[in-house]
C-alpha cells in the first residue's frame, strides 16, 4: 500500500515513543510516521535504536512493547535527526522536555520552533506536548 500521509514526532522519549506507537498501530489511519530526534549523541543513540527495533528506554508495558514490535515489523516508521523530514508532514507533533528555568531549554524551544516553522507544510498540524509557559503559543 502505498501512503503519502506523515505525521511526524519530534522527540523520541518516554511521551514521543508511545504517541508513535499509537498513531501506528490505529488500524483507521494509514499514516506513515517520521521519528525525529536531536542531532546531538543521544539523539543518534536513540536512533540507531530505534531503527534496529530496540526501544531507546527501559519498560514494562507489554502493549508498548508489542505496539513498537509491530510498526517496526511492518515499517511503519523511518527515524531522522533532520528536522528537514516534517516537510511532507500533514500532522506534526512535538514530544520534548523543557523546563522553565533552564536558559538553554527556552532557546533551545524557540530554536526547535523557528526550525519547524521554516520546514513545515502550510496548514499543516501541529500538536505540542510539553509543558511551555503561559503565552507562549500565542506568541
Amino acid at each position: 500500500m502505498q501512503n503519502n500521509k506523515i505525521i511526524s514526532i519530534i522527540g523520541l522519549g518516554y511521551i514521543g515513543i508511545p504517541m508513535l506507537v499509537c498513531c501506528g498501530i490505529n488500524k483507521k489511519t494509514d499514516y506513515k510516521l517520521v521519528g525525529i530526534e536531536k542531532n546531538d549523541e543521544r539523539g543518534k543513540s536513540i536512533i540507531e535504536k530505534a531503527k534496529k527495533g530496540i526501544l531507546p528506554f527501559r519498560t514494562n508495558d507489554t502493549k508498548l512493547i508489542n505496539g513498537f514490535n509491530k510498526i517496526t515489523k511492518k515499517q511503519l516508521a523511518s527515524y531522522s535527526t533532520d528536522i528537514k523530514k516534517i516537510k511532507d508532514s500533514e500532522i506534526i507533533i512535538v514530544s520534548v522536555s523543557f523546563d522553565f528555568f533552564s536558559k538553554n531549554d527556552v532557546s533551545n524551544i524557540k530554536k526547535l520552533f523557528y526550525d519547524i516553522s521554516k520546514y513545515k507544510k502550510k496548514k499543516s498540524l501541529i500538536l505540542i506536548e510539553t509543558t511551555l509557559p503561559p503565552g507562549v503559543t500565542e506568541k
